[in-house]
Formats: C-alpha cells, sequence, structure tokens
C-alpha cells in the first residue's frame, strides 16, 4: 500500500439509498434516523459501495431519481501504521487455587483403603485414605509392654537406682508414644475443607514413606498473576478481567516486579509489574484451571499513535479513525502504556493498509467515503500537467511487527477530500 505523501482534492458524497433514511443540511454532515442498526450504503456516482445495511421504521423506498445532498469538502491528515504482532506478547493466564496440598505417605506401608472418590468435596480433618497399621500396632503393643516393666521397676528398687528406673520409665512412656502417633498418621486426613482433584495410588498400593497419595484444592477463593500498571494500581485496588468469556473483578493482593514469564510485554509500558490477584469463588462459580484475560496483554495488532488521535467512543470505550480502502472506520481500541506526554501504545483490530486519521478539518463519522477531487486515486501521487508524478512510499509488509525499539513513522501526509 503506496502511503500518501501528497495534497489531493477530494468530496465526501452522500445519498439516500434503500433501507435507510438520512437527513443532512446544506454545510452539516448527514445524520441517520429510525436505525433499529447503524449501517448503511454510501453512493458515488453512479456506483453504490455497500457497507452494511440498515433496517428503517416506516421508511419509504427513495426513487431512482432522489437528488444527493451536497458532497462536503475536508482535509484530512492521515499517517501510515506500523502494526506490532500481538501473539509476541501473549503470556498465558489462568486461576489456581488459593490452596493446594499433595498428601504424602509418612512410611513404608501398604494402602488399605481409599475413603474418597475423585472430585469428593472433604471437609476439614476427614479421612480420605487409610494405610495398613498391623506393624505400628504391635509397635504400640511392644512400647506398652516395656513402660509397664520400667514403672515395675521403679516400684521394686529404693536409693539411687531408683532415679536411673525412673528415667527409664520417661524413655518407655516416650516410645509408647511414638508409637501410637504412628498409627494416628497412617490415617490420611485433609488439613483443610477441598476438593479432591487428584488420587496417585490405588487400594492394596505399596508404597513409600514421602510417596505422593493424594491432592486437595482449597478454590473457595481463586487466584492470579496478572500484568499491572504500578502507577496506576496498588494493593486492594480491584482489577478488570475476563475469565473465559465472563468480565469479572479480580483484587490485588500484591504487587511484586515483573516475572520472567511477563517480560515479553515491558517494552509497552513505562511502570509494569506482577500483580497476584483473587477472586471470591465461595459460590463455585469458577474453576481452577480457567482462562483469564488481561486487558494490558493485548490480543490484536499493536501500534504507536499520538494521544490526540484517542477520543471516547459511545458505549465509554476508546476508539481512532482510521482510512480504509477509502472509507473511515471507528475502530475500538485498548490503551497500553503511554510514552511520554503525547505518544501511546494502542492495541485494535487494525488492517495491514489501514491509515490513521490524525486530524480532519470537519467531523467524520463511521461509514464515511473518501473521495479525492478531481477522480484521483487514494494512495497516488496527484501531479501537475506537464510534470513527472512522484514515486509513492512502498507499503509496509502486510502483518509486519515492528522490531524491538522501532516507533511509528510520525510524518502526517494530507489530503484535500
Amino acid at each position: 500500500m503506496p502511503y500518501l505523501d501528497h495534497q489531493e482534492a477530494a468530496e465526501l458524497p452522500f445519498i439516500p439509498v434503500p433501507f435507510a433514511k438520512f437527513f443532512s443540511l446544506e454545510g452539516q454532515m448527514p445524520s441517520v434516523r429510525s436505525l433499529s442498526s447503524v449501517f448503511a450504503g454510501l453512493a458515488i456516482g453512479f456506483g453504490v459501495i455497500p457497507v452494511g445495511f440498515a433496517q428503517a421504521q416506516d421508511t419509504p423506498i427513495p426513487s431512482a431519481t432522489t437528488k444527493a445532498a451536497d458532497p462536503k469538502e475536508a482535509v484530512v491528515d492521515r499517517a501510515p501504521l506500523v502494526l506490532r504482532d500481538p501473539t509476541s506478547y501473549q503470556v498465558p493466564l489462568h486461576l489456581a487455587p488459593f490452596r493446594e496440598i499433595t498428601l504424602a505417605s509418612p512410611l513404608d506401608t501398604t494402602v488399605t483403603s481409599i475413603l474418597m472418590k475423585l472430585g469428593d468435596q472433604a471437609a476439614s480433618q476427614a479421612e480420605v485414605l487409610r494405610l495398613d497399621t498391623k506393624l505400628l500396632q504391635l509397635a504400640v503393643t511392644r512400647a506398652q509392654a516395656a513402660l509397664r516393666a520400667a514403672e515395675a521397676e521403679v516400684a521394686a528398687v529404693t536409693g539411687p537406682a531408683k532415679e536411673a528406673a525412673e528415667a527409664r520409665v520417661q524413655v518407655a512412656k516416650a516410645d509408647f508414644d511414638i508409637a501410637e502417633l504412628r498409627v494416628q498418621q497412617a490415617s490420611i486426613k485433609a488439613p483443610f475443607a477441598g476438593r479432591v482433584v487428584k488420587l496417585h495410588v490405588a487400594e492394596g498400593e505399596y508404597v513409600r514413606a514421602g510417596q505422593a497419595l493424594a491432592t486437595i484444592i482449597d478454590s473457595s477463593q481463586l487466584v492470579a498473576e496478572l500484568p499491572v500498571d504500578r502507577r496506576a494500581q496498588k494493593a486492594g485496588d480491584n482489577v478488570a478481567v475476563k475469565i473465559e468469556d465472563q468480565p469479572a473483578q479480580m483484587k490485588l493482593a500484591t504487587v511484586l516486579p515483573l516475572t520472567p514469564e511477563m517480560d515479553k510485554i515491558r517494552e509497552l509500558f513505562l511502570a509494569v509489574g506482577t500483580g497476584r490477584a483473587t477472586i471470591d469463588n465461595a459460590s463455585g462459580k469458577f474453576q481452577a484451571g480457567q482462562t483469564v484475560y488481561s486487558p494490558l496483554i493485548p490480543r490484536f495488532p499493536v501500534v504507536e499513535v499520538s494521544t490526540a488521535t484517542l477520543a471516547n467512543g459511545d458505549d465509554g470505550s476508546r476508539k481512532v479513525q482510521v482510512v480504509r480502502d477509502g472509507i473511515v472506520r471507528d475502530i475500538k481500541v485498548q490503551t497500553l502504556g503511554q510514552i511520554g506526554d503525547d505518544r501511546i501504545f494502542i492495541s485494535g483490530d487494525f488492517g495491514p493498509k489501514d491509515e490513521l486519521i490524525v486530524k480532519s478539518s470537519i467531523p467524520l463519522v463511521d461509514g464515511n467515503r473518501l473521495t479525492p477531487r478531481g477522480g484521483v486515486a487514494a494512495g497516488t501521487v496527484a501531479r501537475s500537467p506537464g510534470t513527472t508524478p512522484a514515486a509513492a512510499p512502498s507499503a509496509a509488509p502486510p502483518n509486519s511487527a515492528l522490531p524491538p525499539g522501532a516507533t511509528t513513522p510520525t510524518s502526517k501526509p494530507k489530503t484535500n477530500f
């Protein structure tokens, strides 16, 4: 696509079209009335250029002899866009349980029974598995017998020997307590209320001390690590995200330095960090593992533009205007990091041939067709009679990503429309 480095004269023609009703005042832009959806067809000469359709309410179809509204003249200042590939900034984000634990075997033994199934909800201190305790019970019996013998010895001696016998009683009692504790440890219990998400063993399986038995998660709260703008957000603030297709608010628990996984988005912001955010999930609406989408991670091409080109959309969003195939288009954008006072990174559904509208002498609306005055095609270089046309600048490769550190060209060609 050749970018425009010249001045051209053009017109903005507007005529009524079937299924749409336009009202135009001399010297003003047309407006649409009685539309249930905002689309229209715009015509030039005898050709109708469809850019959508509109459904009118009780609107008569104009005759073929309907006179077109007078075209308007405008001077439009445009600039080329250099697209950065959004895939280079992708960081996978997901919900994680607030707490997670893998229960392990305390000793070498056999799994005698599994008392919960996969997916079961376990109450705090509920028994999940039971290990074989035959050898442990024998150890308890032996320690108990040794304790009785030591106590009998204390009763049978006097003098200095009694003090030594009493010490042996204390040792025997400690051995007995340890043996009983090992029996209790063979009953594997949940340390907190949660859901059983994995069983690592089967009944009858011999396990070693330290071997994983079951995994339990507490998903009453869920957490995620998100990129945050450290200049604008702090611990305790709410962060707007999407959990799959559902809008949600997460609360920042803390803001940490940017993690290595998120380092790829560093160039888009002046001050970015990693926030650990939580969301209440007592109702069970969300599940651990669901994908989280942050507005600071672009999903559409990224461009660098002047802050003066940003405008507010009707729904409170931000937008810019571009020229796409000769038609003005409103592009809803997500603002990213600002660079100085007058430059900013934005992400939106831009095409490789789009030109940013930097300034216009009259307001432009989505769907306006820009027709160069005198019939000079958009994207070509105008010439005077008897002169040789200058070569137009070559187009940027479609879908090309801007190399790190490069910026959007700041030249602003003007065209008279």
